[in-house]
């Protein structure tokens, strides 16, 4: 990843947001896993959708993950960027749907 991604990755996110070259055992419930490119701790929707654009418009992979729970990473790492929902992310709300409504 180049210097160019890691400064307009640290635009988007907001400096402590975005980390680099992270150990994902930090990450996953059961402490294991190697490291990833880049991790951007995602807690504002509208900087999550500039982000993803900007994965997507570079061609950089991306994984959306929760708490880490149920996730496995293998030692040897990964590419591209993982991206953890913080904060309201992670909340179901009532509605007055049938069905539950998950805010992500």
């Amino acid at each position: 990843m180049d210097a160019h991604i890691k400064k307009r990755m640290k635009e988007i996110g907001g400096g402590k947001a975005v980390l680099f070259d992270v150990p994902m055992s930090q990450y996953t419930t059961l402490r294991i896993g190697g490291n990833v490119e880049a991790l951007y701790k995602a807690r504002d929707l509208n900087a999550l959708r500039e982000m993803t654009t900007f994965l997507r418009d570079e061609g950089i992979p991306y994984l959306v993950t929760g708490r880490g729970s149920n996730l496995l990473v293998r030692d040897g790492g990964l590419k591209g960027v993982a991206i953890i929902l913080e904060g309201s992310f992670a909340v179901v709300n009532n509605t007055s749907m049938a069905e539950p409504c998950i805010v992500a």
